[in-house]
């Protein structure tokens, strides 16, 4: 585990915090699937970000979520 999933873990105790963090699973759900996608067609993050209008950041942001 790392720093950040212990982070996580340990706001996930908070009831006002999990709720928010389990309303944002679609979107993960959605974003880890076009990383998925993104590696089955061995396009890049920056050809991914072109094609969804997602920056590159935020594209990298989610690969580093553990999403």
């Amino acid at each position: 585990m790392t720093k950040l999933d212990d982070f996580i873990e340990e706001q996930l105790q908070d009831p006002v915090f999990k709720e928010k963090y389990d309303a944002l699973e679609p979107e993960f759900v959605v974003m880890q699937a076009m990383i998925d996608a993104r590696k089955d067609k061995g396009m890049t993050q920056k050809e991914l970000s072109a094609a969804t209008g997602i920056s590159q950041a935020d594209i990298n942001l989610y690969r580093y979520r553990g999403v």
